[in-house]
């Protein structure tokens, strides 16, 4: 169910491969998967850069962010987000995102790494 494992691969020194946290341990993911989302909402409008929001994505993730700078006209208008828990430190979140007068969900998965958050997977739907 985890994607920390493949997150590294084998680029890491032996005793400092990632670590899976608790969720006791970290901030509310309501409240951080609602300031990523919008972050990632003013990156895709070409407001903010990829950058900023990098130590809390997988490779993948902000490779895909840098590709999608712009990509919308504007910024999104955050509706509301639902979280779902389904193992401890493994969250999955759906947010409603309205775009001029068309609704659209964005999925996030976040998973706990070395007492942080880390999102491993991004859509817009």
């Amino acid at each position: 169910l985890y994607k920390v494992s493949s997150l590294y691969k084998d680029d890491y020194v032996p005793g400092f491969e990632p670590v899976p946290t608790s969720a006791a341990e970290l901030p509310d993911i309501k409240t951080f998967a609602a300031a990523f989302a919008k972050g990632v909402l003013e990156i895709w409008a070409g407001r903010r850069s990829p950058a900023q929001l990098a130590k809390w994505c997988m490779s993948s993730v902000y490779q895909e962010l840098q590709n999608s700078i712009g990509f919308q006209k504007e910024v999104g208008k955050f509706r509301n987000i639902h979280i779902n828990e389904p193992l401890d430190g493994l969250c999955e979140s759906a947010v409603t995102v309205r775009f001029n007068d068309r609704l659209r969900t964005m999925t996030m998965r976040f998973e706990e790494v070395d007492h942080k958050w880390l999102c491993t997977s991004l859509d817009l739907l």
